[in-house]
């Protein structure tokens, strides 16, 4: 089977350079392992496998989604002219106050960012329940719980939260941009913590007084951790009408500036 899947893997890959086209495949062979007969068959054609490529380029937790690839694939030039899926869905959404470029690159700003994987406008809920119940992120990753050195499953946030849109996105951005009061009061109050003109990160919080998101914790009276494997019993709980929001800046040494690492609602 594995053998097959790397056929499959090379193929395609050969294609897409052949067409000229940019790829993001790196998750492909691992995708089609576990995926359903319903995926497999859908990037089998043209249409399935650009939306695919599209999806794991903008919106990678969505990428095996069979019904968004479904419904991307039937607007690939739709897309195209927008300049990217998000875009595409905002404006699809009816959304006029929209992520551009800027915005974009803001939240992409290092390798280690994951606000749009882990808690855009497009994360499903089952994907934020999945992390209030098996610790896996929207984006795959996970926390290690250990246990004698070893690992032994997976850590619970205390939430699992996502911005209900983009323009929601847009003005949580605009409110913890490095231009704000808020961010030069938190930058000034962790260099006099930490005794550095330069600390290497910290966090604040603010608070937008309007619903902009919303999460999942875990069920009642189960652990903050999973074991490898295992789901917490129970029904996660939704908490609706999240209007703060915790934004993680991290300096860049090379360039001095700081980058943020990850943006959520929390309550």
């Amino acid at each position: 089977m594995k053998k097959i899947l790397l056929y499959v893997y090379l193929l395609i890959t050969f294609l897409c350079y052949a067409q000229g086209t940019k790829c993001n495949l790196s998750n492909l062979a691992d995708d089609l392992v576990d995926a359903s007969q319903e995926f497999k068959t859908l990037v089998n054609t043209s249409p399935g496998f650009n939306a695919y490529r599209l999806l794991a380029e903008d919106a990678s937790s969505l990428r095996t989604n069979v019904e968004e690839l479904t419904l991307v694939s039937k607007n690939i030039e739709a897309i195209n002219a927008s300049g990217s899926y998000l875009k595409w869905k905002s404006f699809a959404n009816g959304v006029d106050d929209v992520l551009d470029a800027t915005d974009l690159a803001k939240l992409r700003a290092n390798s280690a960012a994951h606000t749009i994987e882990r808690h855009g406008f497009e994360v499903t809920d089952g994907l934020l329940i999945r992390r209030a119940t098996e610790g896996i992120a929207p984006d795959g990753s996970s926390i290690a719980k250990r246990q004698g050195g070893q690992r032994i499953g997976n850590v619970i946030p205390p939430m699992s939260s996502k911005f209900k849109d983009a323009a929601s996105m847009k003005k949580a951005l605009n409110a913890v941009d490095e231009s704000t009061e808020a961010f030069q009061n938190a930058l000034s109050a962790e260099r006099v913590l930490k005794g550095t003109e330069a600390p290497s990160q910290f966090k604040f919080q603010v608070d937008l007084n309007e619903s902009i998101g919303y999460g999942f914790k875990r069920p009642t009276g189960t652990n903050n951790y999973v074991l490898t494997g295992q789901r917490l019993s129970g029904e996660s709980i939704k908490i609706e009408g999240l209007t703060k929001i915790e934004v993680r800046y991290k300096l860049n040494r090379n360039t001095g500036k700081y980058e943020i690492n990850t943006m959520f609602p929390i309550e």
